[in-house]
């Protein structure tokens, strides 16, 4: 039996990129899995159809989660067409390429709500609907804690996002779990909207110890927070970066080849 059969999953933000992957792999590994977007609506159908066909079981449902009324209808559609949730990962993001000085409170106030407050949201009306030993998972970035230019509004909302989840972690223990997922980088449409995401690449693909991820390196650990070997884990920001954020990796700073061995006699 597969890891995830007989649950229900939602994956926000799922139409493209990582989410979608992380929608796909649940429905392999047994899920059924409610997909949602809000502004790629043709690509979100097309991702459930592209678990129907591989043999799995999917909906989409178009809904704007930084909209109460959006994430009450979600909820509606879930609780119809399954009567319950098992995890729920929310990956919907919003956000402007703006200097701190530059954003306006619209800017600001939207990557809040669809970052943060979509999380509040959604904890509230799908509450009711959650299993005994459910999870949440919300995808962050390392923008949560490091500063990046033009990031700012977009990185606050991620640490608001991660300080919700520690709360619901208290809040929710020992029923639900609440963890946060925090990737180094996905070549996604989303990154490559931003000016500077060919030279972070680039950064990454240098001064990570273990370089740049594939998508499946990010879904495997996406999954193993959502699975049964995590039952432990709750109120975690779990960086998955390769060593980014643990070390530092650069050139100039590696030991030369002759220390590289036991040079005790």
């Amino acid at each position: 039996m597969s890891r995830f059969t007989g649950k229900v999953a939602l994956v926000t933000g799922s139409s493209r990129g990582y989410g979608r992957a992380i929608g796909r792999a649940l429905a392999a590994e047994g899920a059924v899995v409610v997909l949602n977007s809000c502004r790629s609506a043709v690509d979100g159908r097309a991702a459930a159809r592209e678990i129907t066909a591989a043999g799995g079981t999917a909906i989409h449902v178009t809904a704007d989660v930084g909209d109460e009324g959006g994430v009450a209808a979600l909820a509606a559609v879930v609780e119809r067409s399954y009567g319950r949730l098992d995890i729920l990962v929310h990956n919907a993001a919003r956000g402007y390429e703006r200097p701190v000085d530059a954003t306006t409170w619209p800017e600001f106030e939207e990557a809040m709500r669809v970052n943060t407050y979509a999380l509040i949201a959604l904890a509230r009306h799908l509450r009711p609907l959650m299993a005994e030993g459910g999870r949440i998972l919300y995808v962050s970035s390392l923008g949560a804690d490091l500063a990046l230019a033009g990031y700012g509004a977009i990185g606050a909302a991620k640490a608001a996002s991660e300080a919700v989840v520690r709360s619901l972690a208290l809040e929710w223990a020992p029923r639900i779990q609440a963890n946060v997922i925090r990737p180094n980088i996905i070549s996604t449409v989303s990154l490559r909207s931003f000016s500077w995401s060919d030279a972070l690449w680039a950064v990454f693909d240098e001064e990570s110890p273990l370089g740049v991820p594939d998508m499946d390196q990010l879904v495997d650990a996406a999954l193993w927070l959502c699975g049964p070997e995590s039952r432990y884990v709750t109120g975690q920001v779990v960086s998955v970066d390769g060593g980014f954020s643990a070390s530092l990796h650069r050139k100039g700073l590696t030991l030369p080849a002759a220390h590289a061995q036991n040079n005790h006699p």
